[in-house]
């Protein structure tokens, strides 16, 4: 009984602990649509610019998406051949494996800002709405008693680099009742500038706001059975297998994933022209051996048919804790 004991404690440590968990996808933050409001003698509120910086920064803290923007260059953990190619490598099939498929996002995300209002008892102070343009009620300086936001927020996804079909849509709203706050506005060809964001209510209203589209989001893209995690092979030095994935992305040392062998084929110029890549199935499973921020290393574990090649296709096996 001791023995038996002691065999199932060893293989309980020996044996890698599955694990439910999920792994970012990378995205493409485009630009969030947002009208300049425009204050009295000349001023100016770039609200967009806010807005698209903030969404960067709540991308770059995500549990669930990765988008490469939000961090420096040398925070990512790239090497040279993860940032550009000098010589295209070749795929299973002899083809050439253009940039495009080795830097490609899994989704794209765009939006629009509907209405933004910063508001006291007796009027909407700063702002706009889909009626029209706010005023001031209390010429240079208001107390701000609520702030609220209404956006859009679409994800998109494109499987021949030339069209894209949403694959998630949310709206993202958050009013929220203020302790007074004096705000002073001075409007004398001065524009209001992000500092001025950064001091009101509406920059948390802003981030509640975005949260909430992108837990939206996240559920529509987990529910859409075509559109699994995935990422790429970018080196191949046998035993090592480079891939276009690390710790920002989720993986961890000894995940699992399966390789895809990819005919990589377009109708015109590549990357300007319809995909039409195709898989050629399975051709081995590997097992991450060490993390970078951006990509992770890995050597075959279960071999399939011969060759793992740069360009094809990396999906999940089995994720450990």
């Amino acid at each position: 009984m001791k023995k038996l004991l002691v065999t199932i404690l060893t293989l309980g440590l020996a044996t890698p602990a599955l694990a439910e968990r999920n792994l970012k996808r990378r995205v493409e933050l485009r630009n969030i649509n947002s009208r300049v409001f425009n204050a009295p003698a000349g001023g100016s509120f770039d609200f967009g610019f806010a807005l698209n910086a903030m969404m960067a920064v709540e991308l770059g803290s995500s549990d669930d998406f990765f988008n490469l923007v939000s961090f420096d260059i040398e925070d990512l953990g790239m090497s040279a051949d993860g940032i550009s190619l000098v010589i295209p490598p070749m795929d299973a099939f002899g083809n050439e494996v253009p940039q495009c498929i080795l830097d490609r996002k899994q989704i794209t995300m765009t939006g629009n800002v509907t209405s933004f209002e910063l508001s006291n008892s007796t009027s909407v102070s700063i702002g706009y709405s889909p009626s029209g343009d706010s005023g001031f009620g209390i010429g240079g300086s208001f107390k701000m008693e609520k702030a609220k936001l209404f956006m859009d927020l679409g994800a998109y996804h494109s499987s021949d680099f030339v069209t894209y079909g949403p694959v998630g849509i949310a709206t993202g709203a958050h009013e929220a009742k203020t302790q007074t706050t004096r705000i002073d506005l001075s409007f004398s060809n001065i524009t209001l500038s992000p500092e001025f964001f950064k001091t009101s209510e509406l920059s948390e209203v802003t981030q509640k706001a975005a949260r909430k589209a992108l837990a939206t989001i996240k559920e529509q893209v987990d529910a859409n059975e075509n559109l699994p995690w995935e990422s790429v092979v970018i080196k191949v030095a046998e035993p090592k297998i480079t891939i276009q994935a690390g710790s920002f992305d989720g993986l961890k040392k000894d995940d699992q994933l399966v390789v895809e062998n990819i005919y990589h084929q377009w109708e015109g110029e590549p990357c300007k022209s319809k995909y039409r890549g195709t898989s050629a199935g399975t051709t081995a499973v590997i097992q991450i051996t060490d993390v970078r921020g951006t990509e992770a290393d890995a050597i075959v574990v279960e071999r399939v048919r011969d060759g793992v090649f740069v360009g094809d296709r990396v999906r999940v096996h089995q994720l450990v804790n």
